[in-house]
């Protein structure tokens, strides 16, 4: 993602990848007991342009931990 000068961005701290922008990181309240519990509690990157800021779509703990609880199911 291309931020233009001084364009803002958010991202859940879980999605990211690399970035070269400056940020800020910050906790806020937690979207669910899942959610609160595979990330970082909450925290987000608040992102300012100029620059580039590289993010996945899975959260690669959350991923992890949904493969879990459906191989739990599937041998019980």
């Amino acid at each position: 993602m291309q931020l233009m000068e001084g364009e803002k961005y958010i991202v859940d701290n879980g999605h990211l990848v690399a970035w070269n922008t400056k940020y800020v990181l910050e906790r806020v309240a937690s979207g669910g007991l899942i959610s609160g519990l595979a990330s970082a509690e909450g925290l987000v990157c608040k992102f300012t342009g100029p620059g580039t800021v590289f993010i996945q779509t899975r959260n690669a703990v959350c991923f992890s931990c949904l493969l879990i609880l459906i191989l739990w199911w599937r041998v019980c």
